[in-house]
């Protein structure tokens, strides 16, 4: 159904009361030339600002067949939207039926081995077998669960390269190292940090499936004696005085905005600070909030988006 913007996110909501299994909201007008670009980054909408969704938003959801009525369905949003946001203009319907599938099959088969770089491969653990370890190249066993990090986001590729250059500059100046990959995900920085010669790897993330996930994939890589995962509290009660040689941090932007002094002092003096998950336009703008702290630049762009290092200078 198709929705103006003040009334899906509720809409959405009351979908899951009258007995849908999953409701989610879609640009309506995508693919067309009315489509406007959405970034919703965590804190960008102030407490009293109504939602930023689309100007027509598409709610789909799912029911099992036997318990779906469409009438009573239909009957059920209209008096809905009436009472509480007193919408009385048609809405779209379109029902289908959705075949039953092995859905854990299905998500598998659209998750393939990505290709890194020549040397390094991210491979799902539903692919992996135990003869591609005789293969030369570093190879992530990577399992996301339901934390973020599939390493098919422009934004991890990038910082899985930035990895790689430093390995290099490390080679040339071999130097034991300590990582920590703020907002960690499934855990794929922290381990090719892990694989790529760090000692120490620290990740923390503020989502307990990506902890989850995170020290699952840990145990997959056998770097467990490497590596650690915490939740942001349990981090933040125990690092007041630790510091890291490479911090990573492939959040969003506006995270990043508010983050800049705390990412910045965990970095030891000749150390290495990369952002990631910023768009090219936002460039500018995050060099300048991190400029007090230590000068960024450019390491390398993607499909829109960049990835952001500097070097914390002996103070």
């Amino acid at each position: 159904m198709n929705l103006p913007n003040e009334a899906a996110e509720s809409l959405c909501d009351k979908l899951l009361e009258f007995g849908a299994i999953s409701a989610s909201i879609e640009d309506a007008d995508a693919g067309t030339a009315a489509e406007v670009p959405q970034f919703g980054e965590p804190g960008m909408q102030k407490a009293d600002e109504p939602l930023n969704l689309w100007k027509n938003s598409k709610i789909t959801s799912l029911w099992f067949a036997e318990d779906f009525d469409l009438q009573q369905a239909k009957n059920n949003i209209f008096d809905y939207l009436k009472k509480t946001h007193n919408f009385k203009k048609n809405i779209e319907f379109l029902v289908e039926n959705v075949a039953e599938q092995n859905w854990v099959e299905l998500t598998q088969s659209q998750f393939e081995p990505i290709e890194i770089s020549k040397n390094l491969q991210i491979i799902p653990t539903w692919h992996y077998q135990k003869q591609s370890q005789q293969n030369s190249k570093v190879q992530i066993i990577l399992d996301p669960g339901m934390a973020f990090g599939t390493g098919s986001h422009p934004t991890t590729h990038l910082c899985l390269n930035f990895l790689e250059y430093l390995q290099k500059f490390h080679e040339k100046s071999p130097k034991i190292f300590d990582v920590l990959d703020y907002g960690c995900g499934s855990g794929i920085l922290g381990i090719a940090a892990a694989k790529f010669g760090a000692k120490n790897v620290v990740g923390v993330d503020i989502d307990k499936n990506a902890v989850k996930a995170a020290k699952f994939n840990v145990e997959q890589n056998s770097v467990a004696e490497k590596m650690q995962v915490f939740a942001v509290d349990e981090f933040s009660q125990n690092s007041q005085s630790q510091k890291f040689d490479i911090v990573l941090a492939n959040i969003l932007a506006n995270p990043l905005r508010l983050l800049a002094p705390m990412l910045a002092s965990l970095v030891k003096n000749d150390g290495f600070l990369a952002l990631s998950g910023i768009l090219s336009s936002q460039i500018e703008e995050i060099i300048e909030i991190y400029s007090p702290y230590l000068k960024m630049q450019v390491f390398a762009e993607k499909d829109g988006w960049a990835c952001l290092f500097g070097c914390m200078e002996q103070k």
